[in-house]
Formats: C-alpha cells, structure tokens, sequence
C-alpha cells in the first residue's frame, strides 16, 4: 500500500493572518463603524494589498528595497495580507475615527504618524529578519514613508466612497 502524501499547513501565514482577523475585530468593535464603513474597510484592505504589491515590485526595480529570496520583486502574499488588514482595515477605522470626532486635519496628522510608524516597522523588519532588504541612502527610507502615507489616504479614500464622503467632527 502507498502512503498518502502529507500535508504541508503554513502554520506561521495562518496564524498571522488570524492574529491579524482578530485584531480587526477587536478595532471594528472599538470603532463601531456603520455597515457600510466595515464594507469598505473590508474592500480598501484588498484595494491595499494590490497597491503595496504594486509599490513593491516598482520599488524593487528602482533598488530602494526587495524580498530577500530575489525569486519575487515583491514578498510573500500572506504578509500583504497580515499587514494590510492591520494597516489600512484597522489603520482605516482608526483614522476614519479620528477624522469623526476631530475633523480632517487631525486625520492628516494621524496619517503622517502611521506612515511613519509603517516605514519603522519596515524598518525594524528588515534590521531583525531575513524577509527584505533595503536600498542605501535615503530616498528608499523616504519612499518608504511617502508609501505607507498614500496606501492609508487611498484606504481611507475607498472607505469614503462606499460608506459616504461626509467625514464630519462630532
């Protein structure tokens, strides 16, 4: 008799993307946005991992950083994934609350310190991991940040358009 062949389970994508699930929850039951707002939440989260995909690979063919097994100008999906519904689901939430309560300068402010937050994450990533690898100089650094800053706006942008574009203080 042949033994049946055995089953790889990705422990480590799963669990981060459920880590990731549930962290979403948690600020979705937090923020208690409206239907419509989770919907869009749930829709810029796809929205923005094909953008970071997308910004990815551009930033691998301009050396500012790439995926270290250079079998990909971009890395593995399920981290898009993690990261995004992190990032931009419960970033977007976040945000789209701060622009509720104290109006859209505050967002602006609150995007510009993910954004920063975002490039130190990646920062520290690639300091600590095999995963990516950075660019010399500068401009990769400031890329980074611009990067991270766009996929949150553009996130928001997504939720604005499905759940409405009112985002007016309390």
């Amino acid at each position: 008799m042949t033994p049946l062949p055995s089953i790889l389970i990705p422990l480590q994508e799963i669990g981060a993307i459920l880590a990731a699930l549930v962290i979403f929850r948690l600020v979705a039951g937090i923020t208690s946005p409206p239907k419509r707002r989770l919907l869009g939440a749930m829709v810029s989260i796809v929205v923005a991992v094909v953008l970071n995909v997308l910004m990815d690979i551009v930033a691998s063919r301009a050396g500012w950083w790439w995926d270290s097994s250079k079998e990909h100008s971009y890395g593995p999906m399920w981290v898009y994934v993690a990261q995004q519904l992190l990032f931009s689901g419960c970033g977007g939430l976040i945000g789209w609350r701060i622009g509720k309560k104290w109006g859209m300068a505050a967002f602006c402010g609150y995007a510009a310190v993910a954004g920063l937050v975002g490039a130190l994450r990646a920062g520290i990533v690639v300091a600590v991991s095999p995963l990516a690898q950075f660019g010399e100089g500068l401009g990769p650094r400031v890329a980074d940040v611009v990067g991270w800053i766009a996929i949150l706006f553009i996130a928001q942008t997504v939720m604005a358009v499905i759940a409405g574009l009112r985002i007016d203080p309390e």
